[in-house]
C-alpha cells in the first residue's frame, strides 16, 4: 500500500527578478463554490451544445447522418471553449503563458 506525500510548495515569483519569471507561482486553493463554478463553466456549455444546439443544427443539415455531423461540429466548438477556459485559468493563476510555466502547472 502506498502513502500519499504532498508535493513540496513552489517558490513564489517576484516581479523584481525577471529571470525567475519562468518559475510557477504557488496556487491558492479554490473554494467549493470556485470548483463548482469551474466545473459548470466546462460542463454546462458541452451539455447545451450536445442536447440543445446539435438537434436544431441537424434540422438544417443534409446528408446521411445530420445529427452525427451536428454533434461533431458542436462538440468541436465545446472543446475549443474548454481549451480557452483552461488557458484563461492558467493565466489567472500564473500571470503568464510561458511554456516553461505552463508545462509545470499542467
Amino acid at each position: 500500500m502506498s502513502t500519499f506525500a504532498p508535493p513540496a510548495p513552489l517558490p513564489a515569483v517576484t516581479d523584481a527578478c525577471p529571470e525567475q519569471s519562468a518559475v510557477p507561482r504557488p496556487v491558492r486553493q479554490l473554494s467549493v463554490a470556485g470548483v463548482a463554478g469551474v466545473w459548470a463553466a466546462a460542463a454546462v456549455p458541452m451539455g447545451l451544445l450536445s442536447w440543445v444546439v446539435a438537434p436544431r443544427l441537424a434540422d438544417g443539415l443534409s446528408g446521411s447522418a445530420p445529427l452525427v455531423q451536428a454533434l461533431i461540429i458542436t462538440l468541436t466548438v465545446g472543446l475549443i471553449w474548454q481549451f480557452a477556459l483552461v488557458v484563461g485559468l492558467v493565466y489567472r493563476e500564473q500571470r503568464t503563458l510561458r511554456w516553461s510555466v505552463v508545462r509545470e502547472v499542467l
